[in-house]
């Protein structure tokens, strides 16, 4: 629904299946390895999905999309995230403690 949702603010006149083949096509693209939060990978997914069901969207308005459902994606992730890490009194200073001594106890280098 919120791809469904993000594609109507637009303004896009698709049918009413392009929200199912956009979600497919993100899942395709972001099952492979790549960067962290998907950067690139997630906006490539949404990009191919738009451009099989609505072939003459504009690239500016298909990106804007991508950029904008990767946001909407994005913004639960970080405060779920946030409020973990507060409930259990735990920071971010805390966390890169934590990363170091892992490494030295593993002999890896970051």
């Amino acid at each position: 629904l919120s791809y469904a949702a993000v594609i109507r603010a637009f303004d896009v006149n698709e049918p009413w299946y392009a929200s199912f083949i956009v979600l497919a096509m993100l899942s395709v693209a972001i099952a492979a390895p790549g960067a962290p939060g998907f950067v690139g990978q997630f906006h490539f997914g949404i990009l191919l999905g738009l451009y099989l069901v609505v072939p003459d969207i504009n690239y500016n308005v298909a990106m804007a999309i991508a950029i904008m459902s990767h946001l909407i994606n994005l913004i639960p992730v970080i405060l779920v995230g946030v409020y973990c890490l507060s409930s259990e009194h735990f920071g971010l200073g805390e966390l890169r403690r934590e990363s170091a001594h892992i490494q030295e106890e593993t002999g890896e280098e970051s």
